[in-house]
């Protein structure tokens, strides 16, 4: 089994760390405690030439060096945590040597700025866990040294962990709150479900692009005229792409009237998706049925396919407390800024749409992800819908 941790507010180097040891090890309490102590340490020493000195107060201005108010914390933070576990944490060579093969190491932190990743070997696998992505993912022995190079061209800072590992962490299958253990074929199916996921949201990103242009024309089929035909519409030609799961669209050539090709059952499937596509991205029921020579319906006619928050009628639950166990969601408003508050996992999408008009800054629907997927049916509850505390939901229309 795989501990794997998703990402949470700024928290990857929290879930770095716990990845690493294959473990719920460390909490964001927990580390923010190390960086306190650090910065208390660093204030001790600057201290000593004078505490009034105009360094010394400048340095005491400044916000902490070692954890930021979303929870980054910096690499000392990390290898003191690791320290703590007789761990050692220091810099990767640059150029690989023949001294210097990493597939005898253990584990690599890396390090872009403000995110922390792990490449961690468990037996006679290396994995990537990434918080950003949808599971951990495995890295090949041949790959391994190349990915290594290829992350420090890019930028990124990477650093070894040594030390005495144990045959097995203490807290092997332990149940966490931010944590999940998969299976290697979980994993692979999450991550198969993330490409999917991906490749649907770029097909409503395309299909709504290319009904807002194509309002007041004409959308035909026709039989296939050939490689590259794909119309006149470069918005359209795209939106068929992503489809059919296509990387680029098909080139137009000529100046035909705007069409495409399929058989009858392909051409029913584009049918069914592009719908599909444009009324989940766009908010809109486009009411389309793609035939031969019917017009698409005016943006302006449309009615909206995602259904209102709840009516008055509805009554907002009280907040749960601090100390119950409840999810803490951030939703971004239509207006800017964030509106955050808790709920429990039972509670029904509902209620979030409900607590947003008592604040004022009601929403027609709530996405999630990368595209942003709206979330649906408002009846469901948070856990159904898989949300986990720290999630960031976006309003819209």
């Amino acid at each position: 089994m795989l501990y794997f941790e998703p990402q949470q507010s700024a928290l990857c180097g929290v879930h770095a760390l716990n990845t690493l040891l294959q473990g719920p090890f460390f909490s964001e309490t927990g580390l923010a405690e190390i960086a306190l102590t650090l910065d208390a340490r660093e204030r001790e020493v600057m201290s000593a030439a004078g505490t009034h000195t105009a360094e010394y107060l400048a340095a005491v201005a400044e916000p902490s060096g070692n954890v930021s108010l979303d929870g980054n914390f910096s690499i000392q933070v990390l290898d003191c945590a690791l320290s703590s576990l007789g761990l050692t944490c220091s810099p990767w060579a640059r150029r690989l040597t023949a001294g210097r093969n990493p597939l005898t190491e253990t584990a690599f932190l890396c390090n872009l700025e403000a995110h922390w990743f792990t490449l961690r070997r468990l037996g006679a696998c290396w994995w990537k866990f990434n918080s950003l992505e949808a599971a951990p993912n495995p890295v090949s022995d041949l790959l391994l040294a190349l990915t290594l190079e290829q992350l420090q061209a890019d930028g990124y800072t990477i650093h070894v962990v040594r030390g005495d590992w144990r045959p097995e962490s203490s807290l092997y299958g332990a149940p966490s709150p931010n944590g999940l253990w998969l299976s290697p074929e979980q994993a692979a199916a999450r991550l198969a479900a993330d490409v999917a996921s991906k490749a649907a949201g770029r097909s409503r990103v395309a299909a709504k692009r290319a009904f807002a242009n194509a309002s007041g024309g004409r959308l035909q089929l026709r039989a296939w005229g050939g490689a590259g035909d794909a119309g006149d519409d470069p918005e359209l030609a795209q939106a068929l792409a992503a489809s059919l799961g296509e990387e680029e669209p098909r080139v137009p050539v000529g100046k035909a009237s705007l069409a495409v090709t399929f058989d009858d059952d392909l051409a029913r499937a584009i049918r069914e998706s592009l719908c599909h596509a444009a009324n989940t991205a766009a908010g809109v029921d486009v009411a389309l049925a793609i035939e031969a020579s019917q017009a698409v319906e005016p943006a302006s006619q449309r009615r909206k396919a995602i259904p209102a928050p709840p009516g008055e009628a509805a009554t907002l639950k009280a907040e749960p407390p601090s100390d119950a166990l409840a999810l803490t969601l951030a939703v971004r408003l239509l207006t800017g800024g964030r509106f955050v508050r808790r709920y429990l996992s039972t509670d029904p999408l509902s209620d979030v749409f409900l607590a947003l008009a008592a604040n004022g800054t009601p929403a027609g629907a709530l996405a999630t992800g990368f595209p942003p997927c709206d979330l649906a049916p408002a009846t469901a509850t948070l856990a159904e819908l898989g949300l986990l505390t720290g999630s960031l939901l976006i309003a819209h229309p």
